[in-house]
């Protein structure tokens, strides 16, 4: 990870402003000697979007009103995608170990550098490997508020990568390499974080 909005010796503290997340862990292996350097993700990002809901009603004739029924379960609504925009790290192995995950998942044991321990979730009782058992369990998005204060984690969980974008590096400009990725998932929640914390980095040492 490089230095920037996320420092590496304020690891876990955030600045104004700024945002992170963490994607881990994606099952494949490191036997290969070109192999990115951990399997967790841990990056800067400058944006991202996920869905709001959508809920489906039937209308009920009712003396002098009509009643809304709702008739949708929390588990039937579609477009579950998260997009983000994250900051290439020094030598762009965010991109390429996200970019090596999903040709995992795309080719399994045949091209792919899948995780050989048969104990692994990926692994049925029989032994046989499943892509469908390849899911991210987490996608964290941590933010903090203007007194850089962590404040909040958006947890997205059973992720699949669905989108990688182009990673476009200009060698003459000054603006940070960054790149989309997309995640379809099955839940969320937010993990919301009571002050006073430990996480506050005063603003004389944010620049250090």
């Amino acid at each position: 990870m490089s230095d920037g909005p996320i420092l590496d010796h304020v690891l876990n503290k955030l600045h104004q402003g700024s945002g992170r997340i963490i994607i881990g862990d994606m099952p494949i292996s490191y036997s290969e000697s070109d192999a990115p350097a951990r399997e967790t993700i841990n990056a800067n990002i400058t944006s991202f979007i996920c869905p709001g809901l959508h809920i489906k009603y039937v209308q009920d004739p009712f003396y002098k009103a009509i009643v809304h029924i709702p008739i949708q379960e929390d588990n039937e609504y579609e477009g579950k995608v998260l997009t983000v925009n994250m900051i290439s790290d020094d030598r762009g192995e965010n991109w390429w170990n996200i970019y090596r995950y999903m040709e995992t998942i795309q080719s399994g044991q045949t091209g792919g550098w899948p995780v050989q321990d048969k104990k692994h979730r990926i692994y049925g009782n029989d032994g046989i490997y499943r892509n469908r058992l390849a899911y991210i369990p987490n996608i964290d998005i941590i933010s903090a508020d203007g007194s850089y204060q962590r404040h909040a984690t958006i947890r997205f969980k059973r992720c699949f990568p669905v989108d990688l974008g182009d990673i476009n590096h200009h060698f003459i400009e000054g603006e940070p390499v960054t790149f989309t990725v997309s995640f379809v998932y099955s839940n969320r929640e937010v993990i919301r974080e009571m002050p006073p914390s430990s996480e506050i980095i005063p603003p004389k040492h944010a620049a250090e």
